[in-house]
């Protein structure tokens, strides 16, 4: 049995008529990650035991965090808990097992729609733009963990020259520009963190205005320290600016940015980079290379 499309008279298969229906399940799983994340910290695979301390005369207790994959900020997979910072943690438990259900739902999910996808090809209709390209959209918001790395280096975000309302609701800039406001044209000072817009091939050439900008306003003095984020590009304007920079991070896993509506995307096609501009190239190093490879260019560190 099936039916025909209300837009185009196709007949298709009951099934694939159920395909804009799981897309937009997907679409709301990911903003309501999106938003549970902004809520603050969250674990994933963790859990709290209450244990009962020995070799006391009265009886005391203790708590512990405990995880089965990866490590917590100490290097392990245990960490000693505060009784004051009980109900924090569980917290953070409860909203990383939500985050964890709603991932494991757009998998199962996403898996399904791919299937109705492919099978609608099969049969000649073409599905446009069906869980979201980056090359659909200009607006590519920097996710929050990668936010706080780049605070950790800063230590505030005085400038984002290419932004908007919606980032900044966890960017959180002291001043930032939107694209009506011309970042490229307007004074940049302090600390500045940029992820520049990208998309079609004449927005992709912003990045590389964006980049020569950041440089000139360090080598001038006018910024204290910066960094970008990039699609990584085998350009000759990209390789010659690279050594210009202090240091970059090649980052392992392309990052899945949130769109416009607050939604965190497949895997990009383009794996990224973050450039660093600044005096403490150790200490971009310590923190992004956790997430990649890092690299410092000796030759860079002064100011012209």
């Amino acid at each position: 049995m099936g039916k025909s499309s209300p837009n185009s008279g196709i007949y298709l298969p009951t099934k694939i008529t159920k395909l804009p229906d799981l897309l937009n399940q997907v679409r709301n799983a990911k903003r309501k990650i999106a938003q549970l994340k902004l809520e603050g910290l969250y674990l994933s695979d963790a859990w709290l035991e209450k244990k009962l301390a020995l070799n006391t005369k009265q009886p005391q207790y203790y708590w512990r965090l405990r995880t089965k994959h990866g490590l917590f900020p100490n290097g392990r997979k245990t960490m000693y808990v505060r009784q004051d910072e009980v109900q924090k943690y569980r917290k953070a438990i409860a909203l990383g097992r939500e985050i964890k259900k709603l991932e494991r739902f757009i998998k199962l999910t996403s898996q399904r729609a791919a299937r109705l996808i492919k099978r609608a090809e099969l049969r000649g209709i073409v599905i446009q733009n069906p869980l979201g390209d980056a090359d659909s959209s200009h607006d590519w918001y920097t996710p929050l963990m990668y936010v706080e790395m780049v605070r950790q280096v800063l230590g505030t975000i005085d400038l984002d020259p290419a932004s908007n309302d919606t980032a900044q609701q966890w960017i959180q800039a002291g001043r930032y520009y939107t694209k009506e406001d011309d970042g490229l044209n307007q004074p940049w000072f302090l600390s500045v963190y940029l992820n520049p817009p990208y998309g079609s091939p004449e927005v992709r050439l912003l990045a590389q205005k964006f980049l020569e900008k950041a440089i000139f306003e360090y080598q001038s003095g006018n910024i204290t320290a910066a960094i970008l984020l990039l699609n990584r590009t085998g350009a000759s304007w990209y390789k010659k600016l690279l050594h210009q920079v202090t240091a970059l991070c090649e980052v392992h896993k392309r990052i899945s940015f949130i769109d416009k509506h607050g939604m965190q995307q497949r895997s990009p096609r383009y794996y990224n980079d973050f450039l660093y501009l600044g005096k403490e190239p150790e200490k971009f190093k310590s923190v992004f290379e956790k997430i990649g490879n890092v690299t410092i260019f000796e030759k860079s560190l002064a100011i012209i």
